[in-house]
């Protein structure tokens, strides 16, 4: 549901990518950033907004939120709405199955584009991101994103 205005970012915009917390649901073997369920570091929300505050004034249009699992940091709406208040395009990628407790329904309106990352069929899938139930919780993830209107 995004209006001309709101749509992807062209190749020459620029971008800032944030990682707001270790914390994630599962445990990939793919994972660059070491994140999971055990670990629990992440940055305050205040401290992401000054950052924000500095990369628009800098010239950048978007900014991506990825993790550990984006979903899981309590601030993300909170950091989301200061993003598009200071005129920022904002996309945030998840693996999808974080969505429930109204986290979607709080970040949805201040997302432009939402990523859900796939590692291939379900069996593969569930391998690489070492759960026998992944593929299944983000196939109902994206059900919900689509009740959302992203």
């Amino acid at each position: 549901m995004l209006d001309s205005a709101l749509a992807a970012p062209s190749m020459a915009a620029r971008v800032v990518q944030l990682h707001p917390t270790l914390r994630c649901n599962l445990t990939c073997s793919h994972c660059y950033s070491e994140s999971g369920p055990r670990r629990r570091e992440e940055l305050p929300a205040e401290l992401l907004k000054r950052a924000l505050d500095d990369t628009a004034a800098m010239g950048y249009e978007v900014v991506t939120v990825s993790g550990g699992e984006p979903f899981l940091y309590r601030s993300l709406p909170d950091v989301l709405r200061h993003a598009r208040s200071l005129g920022l395009r904002t996309a945030v990628t998840t693996n999808g199955t974080s969505f429930g407790g109204g986290r979607l329904d709080a970040a949805a309106p201040w997302i432009n584009i939402l990523a859900i990352s796939c590692d291939g069929p379900a069996d593969l899938h569930n391998q690489m991101r070492d759960s026998p139930m992944a593929f299944a919780r983000m196939v109902e993830g994206i059900e919900l994103v689509r009740e959302a209107g992203l």
